[in-house]
């Protein structure tokens, strides 16, 4: 049977369920299964067992955490070796015409699996979510890179003075610019879908929600801000630390700070809200499950906060605290209007105190 045949014929069984696709590995191949999970659970004796071999070459100068990373960095090495020297062998023995066979069978219910997907959730999945933040995170960088050519040619040095005023149009350019540019490939995807759920502006979370969603979003959100000024009240900087343009425009005097606070406030939460907890968080759902896409995009939005969130501790608290609760009120209102408010909330009590104190 050809392969568009099997993907018509299922597209128009309505009596099959999503449930009775594909076997997973389990089911189709128990062995392979356990030699998984054997190999994982192996996998921190290994590391173990080299590290104390490391230890025994030199047991007076050599350190524990260095053992270890040797140990590591042997364990995946022997294990890269492993898999391709399994690789070439399945590949050879792949070749033979039994095996060709399975091939296409493989290929014909991988084609069935995403025509079922597709037939469920609709067009718009994870690679749709990632193509957005891609787009998004590829404009900004070209919004900095033009900036800095710019201060080239000038033939200005990257002084204090020219990184302060260069805030400005970079943090405006590289949050409305990359956001539009995101809006559009979002519109244009978006378009595409033909999820049978409805409209993929309601799954991303553009609709109403309860007001007791908003009263708690920004309750929490001035916990977690208040919290977070207190402990950087107390922990200081350390001494490595070097702000980025972004956090340069907030030491600055006038133009720079108020573009660093109304970027903080009423630019950053609904652009990163609709690409994190909206676009991404729904795309990695209907591919991978809500506790896959939940985590992922948690890691995404901190990771989008570095070098900042990891030179300095009470930040990444803050940051990695309030993406779970902005991911949680997501969730519970089905709203991306809840997690902008606890957003707005959080910046807020960072970024008044900075405009009121001069830095």
């Amino acid at each position: 049977m050809e392969q568009t045949d099997l993907i018509n014929e299922h597209q128009n069984d309505d009596t099959l369920e999503p449930s009775a696709s594909i076997p997973t590995v389990e089911q189709s191949n128990p062995v392979l299964s356990n030699l998984v999970v054997g190999k994982l659970f192996l996998f921190p004796f290994i590391v173990l067992l080299f590290a104390f071999l490391f230890h025994l070459t030199d047991p007076e100068e050599s350190s524990l955490a260095v053992n270890l990373l040797g140990g590591l960095l042997f364990t995946v090495g022997f294990y890269g070796v492993y898999e391709l020297l399994g690789f070439a062998f399945g590949w050879v023995v792949g070749q033979t015409p039994l095996s060709a066979n399975r091939r296409s069978l493989k290929a014909q219910q991988k084609a069935l699996k995403k025509a079922q997907l597709t037939a469920r959730v609709g067009k718009f999945r994870a690679g749709s979510a990632i193509l957005v933040l891609g787009c998004y995170v590829a404009s900004q960088l070209l919004v900095w890179i033009a900036l800095g050519i710019t201060l080239s040619i000038a033939g200005q040095e990257p002084s204090e003075e020219n990184l302060q005023q260069l805030a400005v149009p970079g943090i405006l350019m590289s949050l409305l610019g990359a956001g539009a540019v995101a809006a559009i490939v979002y519109l244009w995807l978006a378009a595409r879908d033909n999820s049978p759920s409805g409209p993929l502006h309601a799954a991303i979370g553009f609709r109403r929600s309860p007001t007791k969603y908003y009263l708690f979003a920004a309750i929490v959100g001035l916990v977690i801000g208040i919290d977070v000024m207190l402990l950087g009240s107390v922990v200081p900087l350390p001494d490595s630390y070097t702000p980025d343009v972004f956090h340069r425009a907030a030491e600055a005097e006038g133009l720079p700070r108020l573009t660093w606070v109304f970027a903080a406030m009423m630019l950053a939460p609904p652009i990163e809200e609709f690409l994190f907890r909206g676009v991404l968080l729904e795309g990695l759902r209907r591919s991978w499950g809500i506790w896959a896409a939940g985590s992922i995009t948690t890691v995404l939005f901190v990771c989008m906060h570095l070098p900042h969130a990891l030179l300095y501790w009470p930040a990444g608290l803050g940051l990695t605290i309030g993406a779970l609760f902005m991911l949680f009120v997501r969730m519970r209102s089905g709203s991306l209007g809840p997690a902008v408010t606890l957003h707005f909330c959080y910046n807020s009590v960072i970024a008044i105190p900075v405009l009121l104190s001069g830095g």
